[in-house]
């Protein structure tokens, strides 16, 4: 008890905050959270074994030559980001999903890159080839949705229409409904 208990405590080797096994400087399956600065085994949440793909992706691009430099990252690309369970659940996770399947696929086009499933053109770096993908997917994500939108404001002026028919004047159908 009392400041030995103290000493004692910050003597201890830091844990993994999900398994609470012990973890040393030396180990390079370690992901660090971006919000708590906590680090999790790669083999105690998939998005930590993600994390790291890109992450050495990211570095071996050249990028991490000065980690606080973000001038001089190339293709304007930003420095993959991790989060771990614990900071995931208090911020609520983004649960738009829109939100959640971009990120899915932005980090899906990053695994097919690593994986060699689409090799990088002579002229593009891998997070040139990454930034490419990304744009390509936001477009279509775009049309997907824009597309969407437009069946269901289609759909909202055919009902709009038939209340018409029914019940008159646009003013009738508002005091109907305002009642």
């Amino acid at each position: 008890g009392g400041c030995e208990g103290l000493i004692e405590r910050t003597n201890k080797p830091p844990k993994c905050v999900v398994c609470s096994k012990y973890w040393r400087e030396s180990d390079d399956n370690l992901a660090e959270c971006s919000t708590c600065n906590s680090r999790v085994h790669s083999t105690c949440d998939n998005r930590a074994k993600e994390y790291l793909k890109l992450r050495l992706a990211w570095d071996n691009e050249g990028n991490a030559d000065n980690p606080g430099d973000t001038e001089n990252v190339k293709s304007g690309s930003s420095e993959p980001k991790y989060e771990c369970p614990s900071c995931r659940k208090k911020n609520g996770g983004d649960t738009s999903f829109g939100k959640v399947l971009r990120k899915q696929l932005h980090d899906q086009a990053w695994l097919v890159i690593l994986q060699g499933t689409l090799a990088p053109h002579a002229n593009y770096t891998f997070v040139e080839l990454h930034d490419k993908l990304s744009q390509e997917i936001d477009w279509r994500m775009r049309n997907m949705w824009r597309d969407d939108y437009r069946v269901v404001i289609k759909e909202g002026l055919r009902l709009l229409g038939k209340a018409r028919e029914k019940m008159g004047s646009t003013k009738a159908i508002n005091d109907k409904f305002s009642h």
